[in-house]
């Protein structure tokens, strides 16, 4: 057959026996069709521009094509691409093949407010498919579209509890086919299994296993019971499932469960909670995290772990679980990455350390560590060795008769578990050897014939690393100078320490070359370093890690006082020399800087130089000018220390850097002052007490009957400081533009007068509480024209010398009309 053609609705196509079709094509807008190949017959194109229901026997088409081919189900998956048609097949692009969509999984925890997303097979799908999520009251009910779930992920609501959720996805691009997946429900909690934690241990003989909970955002309020229910063998007898309860960290005990039934063939369920179950909502374990648990069996047993509430509703997932028996030992040992570097190396050893936690029940067994090497050799005549906390020195395995490569120590009956070194906290070790070896680690039972493994075995690779113990030898040289108390002692001290530092400076890696940072300090500040290394020295002693980073870090510092004190001894035109400080203050890392009677905290440091640099900020330029002036003053021939060069900024601030803030009352606009029935209308300016009359008084002259006829208007000035000053200052209205006359109070007159300044001619410190929050003073003037506005400038300045500003700011003043003014001719 050459070409076949489908044009209408509901039909059934069936190939049948060795037949062969150049091309089957099904139109668009088409339903109900259905293409049947049997086994023998080769269909060469199939162009679905409709959504087809093909039963291809595997092997039947070769090819196939179509806007509607990714969306349609095939028995069997056509691999082979079909080339673009350029005539006799049509007119139309029949594309490549597509990979069908196989299957689609929900991935996430179902509960109201985690996002569950997709898996496809195969996995390219996923980013092109076209999805729907779909909710049900039932597994295997009737199931609805989700309005707007149409992305590859879906958040549950709070209505979604209880009900069943599955996805639906469509092949798109590539990819061709619909499949659905299985459905999940959404629960309050979701339970899951987990990797019992290493930092907990179990008792001797029993079997871990850990279970995860997640609660969903609708639990509060809920309240619920752990249930484990076995449902195929048994445990030992007498013995019931056990929980973790935590105490402190990893601390804690080993809780029962409570029996809940006792079924046939011994199958039991047991629960744990309090009386009145636990609050899902509470953040608490075992809700919201780990929980350990352990049981006591010979063999596996089968069971299953559910919530539920006080109402015995199950309201979580149900995992089933088989546990296989993994009986815990005496002790777990474990590596340690990191060694203790208090603890110093002999020459030519390589250091290693080692845990061990002993299991509830192993009181009253004596142990030994045993080291085996499997591989490699120590140096000849040379044996592990471990450190004895107590004796404070290094102690050798005892190599054991007729065991090649196999070392033990502990005393003539053995370690006791319960002792607290070393096997409940990390023994550092050490051995002499070249390359690598590999060694075994465990503890055996002691005061037996046949010694018993009663630990897990630990395989260790070793690599011979030399360089490590040299340097904990070097730190263990300069760590015993820094451990003797040698604050308030003579500088010979700090000398002896310095020296040991820089003759082990190489094998720390600490540089102190001429041309590094710490070599181009001066010898008091190479000195004073050391101090620093001293005030810094953590508790427990440096780390070869922590001297390098401290040691840089304290150069860093003294370098920038070496630079700053430089600067401020030179040609001295701002605070370059403070930011030198606050930079190397940012870049610290170490905590304390300072003499060995009179450290302090960098931080604290950083904060008060911040301190004076924003108060010198602040100011005018005038002022700036001024606390540069004064430090040059104070410096005289030179400043001989560097917190001299601070020192002398705070007295020139405190002396000439109060940095003021005014602000215009009124909101920017004057007002004509009158008076009536005896009271004068200053607007909203709120005059002092007694001033009213004083008020009247300044109006009857420059305006009343015996005055000059003068409107008098009235604006307010605030002045706020940041910063008190015990300095007298003076507030001036700089001069006044032509026709403009100024009054202001002053203090000695009890009057307001002609005068541009406000307060007595000696000034005033402005050293109150009240300066903080604004004062204000009234400003009253006069004008000869009839401007609208007007400019003035409001300075802070010295008392005897206008010269030093510490603060300015120009005010523009709106002035009101006055009534009856440019009415008429």
């Amino acid at each position: 057959f050459g070409k076949v053609e489908i044009k209408a609705d509901d039909v059934v196509l069936t190939t049948q026996g060795k037949t062969t079709i150049d091309e089957i094509k099904v139109h668009e807008d088409l339903s109900g069709i259905t293409i049947k190949t049997e086994k023998g017959t080769t269909v060469k194109e199939l162009v679905l521009e409709s959504v087809v229901e093909v039963d291809n026997a595997k092997g039947t088409v070769e090819k196939i094509s179509g806007d509607k081919a990714d969306e349609s189900e095939l028995a069997y998956e056509v691999e082979e691409k079909a080339p673009v048609s350029g005539g006799g097949g049509g007119d139309y692009d029949s594309g490549p093949s597509k990979t069908k969509v196989s299957a689609i999984s929900v991935v996430g925890v179902p509960v109201v407010g985690e996002t569950l997303s997709v898996e496809t097979t195969p996995g390219g799908a996923a980013a092109t498919g076209a999805y729907q999520w779909l909710i049900s009251d039932k597994a295997d009910g009737s199931y609805a579209e989700i309005e707007g779930a149409t992305e590859d992920t879906y958040t549950p609501v709070a209505g979604d509890k209880g009900k069943y959720i599955k996805v639906k996805v469509t092949g798109k691009g590539n990819y061709r086919g619909t499949v659905t997946s299985d459905p999940v429900q959404v629960v309050t909690a979701y339970i899951s299994t987990a990797t019992p934690k290493a930092e907990v241990v179990g008792t001797v003989g029993w079997t871990r296993f850990a279970g995860t909970v997640k609660v969903g955002d609708n639990a509060e309020g809920v309240k619920a019971y752990y249930i484990f229910e076995i449902t195929e063998g048994t445990l030992v007898e007498g013995s019931v499932p056990q929980f973790f309860n935590y105490t402190n960290d990893n601390k804690g005990d080993w809780l029962p469960f409570g029996v809940e039934e006792i079924g046939e063939n011994d199958h039991a369920k047991y629960r744990f909670g309090p009386p009145n179950g636990f609050a899902l909502d509470d953040g608490k374990l075992p809700v919201k995290g780990q929980t350990e648990f352990q049981v006591n069996i010979e063999e596996n047993i089968t069971g299953k772990a559910y919530l539920v509430n006080t109402e015995e509703e199950i309201i979580s997932n149900i995992v089933e679980t088989t546990i296989a028996a993994n009986p815990m030992p005496h002790a777990i040992l474990s590596q340690v990455e990191e060694i203790n570097q208090q603890v110093p190396g002999e020459e030519g050893y390589t250091r290693f350390a080692g845990t061990v936690q002993v299991a509830d029940g192993a009181e009253g067994v004596n142990a030994y560590y045993v080291f085996e090497i499997i591989k490699g050799s120590l140096a000849e005549e040379s044996v592990p060795q471990y450190w004895d906390y107590e004796a404070e020195k290094w102690k050798n395995f005892a190599k054991v008769e007729d065991k090649e490569g196999v070392y033990r120590f502990g005393s003539h009956g053995g370690f006791p578990l319960s002792q607290e070194l070393p096997y409940n906290g990390q023994t550092e070790f050490q051995a002499e050897f070249d390359g690598n070896i590999t060694v075994k680690a465990y503890l055996v039972k002691a005061g037996q014939e046949n010694e018993e493994v009663i630990s897990n075995v630990l395989t260790l690779t070793l690599k011979a690393d030399t360089e490590l113990t040299e340097q904990l030898r070097a730190l263990a040289a300069i760590s015993a100078d820094l451990e003797v108390e040698i604050s308030g002692v003579a500088d010979t001290k700090y000398g002896k320490v310095k020296k040991v530092v820089e003759d082990n400076a190489k094998v720390l890696g600490l540089a102190i070359g001429a041309e590094s940072a710490y070599g181009k300090l001066d010898d008091n500040r190479k000195l004073a370093a050391i101090k620093d290394l001293y005030a810094n020295k953590p508790e427990g002693g440096y780390s070869v890690e922590g001297l390098v980073e401290t040691f840089d870090s304290i150069v860093i510092v003294r370098t920038a006082t070496q630079e700053s004190f430089a600067l401020a001894n030179g040609d001295l035109e701002d605070l370059e020399y403070i930011q030198v400080l606050l930079t190397a203050y940012e870049k610290a890392t170490h905590e304390k800087h300072g003499r060995h009677d009179d450290f302090k905290l960098i931080e604290t440091l950083k904060t008060d130089v911040q301190n004076l640099a924003d108060r010198y900020e602040a100011l005018s330029e005038d002022a700036k000018e001024a606390v540069i002036t004064k430090i040059k003053e104070l410096k005289g021939e030179g400043f001989t220390r560097s917190r001299s060069t601070l020192e002398a900024l705070k007295t020139a601030l405190d002396e000439y850097g109060i940095a003021p803030a005014f602000s215009v009352a009124l909101g920017g606009n004057a007002v004509v002052v009158t008076a009536e029935d005896n009271k004068v209308d200053v607007g909203e300016l709120n005059l002092p007490n007694g001033f009213d009359s004083l008020v009247k008084t300044l109006l009857s002259e420059v305006s009343g009957d015996n005055g000059n006829g003068k409107t008098l208007y009235a604006t307010g000035v605030t002045l706020k400081v940041d910063t008190e000053s015990e300095r007298n200052v003076r507030v001036v209205v700089s001069e006044p533009p032509t026709g403009v006359t100024y009054y202001m109070y002053d203090t000695e007159k009890s009057q307001f007068i002609d005068t541009q300044v406000w307060g007595p001619s000696t000034g005033f410190p402005v050293n109150d509480e009240a300066y903080k929050t604004g004062v204000t003073t009234p400003v009253f003037f006069t004008l000869e024209n009839d401007a609208e506005e007007l400019a003035f400038t409001i300075k802070l300045v010295g008392v005897g010398d206008d010269s030093i500003v510490y603060g300015k700011e120009t005010l523009i003043v709106t002035i009101p009309a006055v009534e009856g003014e440019g009415e008429g001719d």
